[in-house]
């Protein structure tokens, strides 16, 4: 029996146990509710589901779910169609299947580990820090696509690493590559980056193998080939043309702006323009922002300003894990210096941030640089793996208490600074932050569908975010009746919003003519308005709605009083 418990899978299956749980419990509750892109990608698993086509009605897309307008990348979605098989049109179903590849991700963490250092201990080190992460957890409880890319990656660069072995490893590999790219659109630069460099510094691997090249070229034509053919499309362009660098509208004022600035002090026209132009301010932008990346302030005090992609008041990593990231740097480095093998972990941190840095909002990002993961967390298990092994080496009459010591004062620190993030995130974040969710819409929305039959027309307010989708989701809306009837839709700048279907109506109320007072001066009949404080006048509310911390979050006002 004692054996049983020395053996490696008793150990890996209570550190799974572990991630399973700590990604699970309260799934539905914390984060504290579905934004915009989860219904999104809910609504759109569910219409797949029932009639095999988008919200848009276009059967079974391939190249990507157009959505907003921003079209979310294939893969994620149709991978989500069996959570909400499983469990309905609600936050476990939506969120269920980006959890379990949470729990997946720890699994392969092991196996790269292993590979990669043939220490079945070290990777079984390297899997529980992942499964504790609180970065990986922050991503993997909700349905972000990058949870999904970070596995496929993660199981590419496995396969690619045993492709020594057996030649139909390498198109596997090519395979989970290219699927990670119509996963999540960091990916598209993160993969032929990464793949490049890792020809460049060990082209027998790929040249030795003519089997295995031959069947990933055509694996790489088939998913490379409709992008090519679609470059110049939306489907294709859509979202990095709403983020990029270059197509922020203050990008050319700004180099007109300092140019004038050395105009101003009588530089050479020529001079000017060869300091400020377009290149030049690409590459400052570019450089502050990958630099941006890797900053302590970012990986270990405060995070992400984005508050879905990380906990307010944390780093992406633990404090506690500075020491052993430090240490971890310093043997690995000197290992890469014996066998290229380990470039594989650097290469991985050093591409990751190139997508993030191309854009120009939410920078650092945790989510855009998630296909950094394991990588941080293989090296933080390798310097608390050689910590002790230089601790195991101290004087013999002294080992034991060393030994003990430094455990008891690690284990300490890891479950002080462990315990009061769990607190933080169960208690705190979704009381604080459920605005930053998108909190108070499931309930609106609700109330919207319960009051359906007595209403001719019923207002939501869009100012939140996209109503029109949380509308559809949390009341069901068939979806073979909201894609055969007649809806008004908006492009605002490449956003698609849906201001009006059926009896239901989702406007601004602070846009001239759209205010509440001027809407029941115009329009016949019983009407129910939905807005936010300020859009309705205070003695016409009947009812309000509050975000978790007691602010208000929507206002109802109704010509019948009260509603259900």
């Amino acid at each position: 029996m004692k054996s049983f418990f020395k053996k490696p899978f008793f150990w890996l299956a209570l550190i799974l146990i572990l991630a399973a749980f700590l990604r699970f419990y309260k799934i539905g509750q914390v984060p504290p509710s579905l934004n915009w892109d989860e219904v999104a990608i809910g609504y759109n698993a569910y219409s797949i589901l029932k009639t095999g086509r988008d919200e848009w009605g276009r059967q079974f897309p391939f190249l990507g779910f157009e959505s907003f307008g921003e079209y979310k990348l294939p893969v994620f979605v149709y991978a989500s169609v069996p959570g909400v098989w499983l469990f309905g049109l609600n936050e476990l179903g939506v969120r269920f299947m980006p959890a379990l590849f949470g729990v997946l991700g720890v699994l392969v963490t092991y196996f790269l580990a292993k590979e990669l250092f043939k220490n079945e201990r070290l990777a079984l080190l390297a899997a529980f820090i992942l499964a504790v992460d609180i970065w990986h957890l922050q991503i993997t409880r909700a349905a972000f696509e990058a949870g999904l890319a970070q596995l496929l990656i993660s199981l590419s660069i496995l396969l690619l690493l045993k492709s020594k072995k057996k030649w139909f490893f390498l198109p596997l590999s090519l395979l989970f590559a290219c699927l990670s790219t119509y996963t999540y659109n960091s990916s598209r630069i993160f993969i032929p980056l990464f793949f490049s460099t890792a020809f460049l510094l060990n082209k027998k691997l790929f040249l030795s193998n003519k089997k295995g090249m031959i069947l990933g070229g055509v694996v790489i034509l088939f998913f490379v080939i409709p992008l090519i053919l679609n470059f110049n499309k939306p489907v294709v362009k859509g979202r990095y043309q709403l983020i990029s660098i270059q197509d922020d509208l203050g990008f050319v004022l700004r180099i007109n702006r300092a140019r004038g600035v050395l105009l101003n002090s009588e530089w050479p026209p020529v001079l000017a323009r060869l300091v400020h132009n377009k290149l030049t301010h690409y590459l400052w932008i570019f450089g502050k922002n990958y630099i941006s990346h890797f900053t302590p302030q970012f990986l270990f005090i405060s995070g992400a300003d984005h508050t879905q992609q990380s906990l307010p008041g944390f780093g992406q990593l633990i404090v506690v894990w500075l020491l052993p990231l430090l240490v971890g740097f310093y043997f690995l480095l000197k290992r890469v210096l014996k066998n290229k093998l380990f470039v594989v972990i650097f290469m991985q941190l050093l591409v990751a941030p190139v997508a993030s840095s191309m854009t120009a909002i939410s920078v650092p990002s945790a989510l855009r640089i998630f296909c950094g993961l394991p990588a941080w967390q293989l090296i933080i298990a390798y310097g608390i793996w050689n910590s002790w092994q230089l601790i195991k080496k101290a004087k013999p009459q002294r080992k034991l208490d060393i030994q003990q010591v430094i455990f008891a004062v690690f284990l300490w620190a890891f479950l002080l600074n462990f315990g009061i993030y769990l607190r933080q995130y169960y208690i705190v974040y979704p009381r604080d932050y459920s605005k930053d969710w998108q909190y108070g819409y499931k309930k609106a929305v609700e109330l919207m569908g319960n009051n359906k039959d007595r209403y001719d027309k019923l207002f939501l307010t869009r100012d939140y975010g996209e109503p029109y989708m949380f509308f559809l989701f949390y009341n069901r809306y068939p979806p073979q009746k909201y894609q055969s009837i007649p809806k008004v839709v908006v492009n605002r700048s490449g956003w698609l919003m849906v201001d009006h279907f059926d009896k239901y109506y989702f406007p601004d109320f602070t846009d001239p003519g759209n205010s509440i007072l001027e809407i029941t001066k115009k329009e016949k009949g019983k009407l129910l308005f939905v807005g936010i404080p300020g859009d309705i006048p205070q003695d016409w509310v009947v009812k309000r709605i509050n975000y978790l911390n007691g602010e208000v979050a929507f206002e109802i006002n109704s010509a019948e009083g009260k509603v259900k």
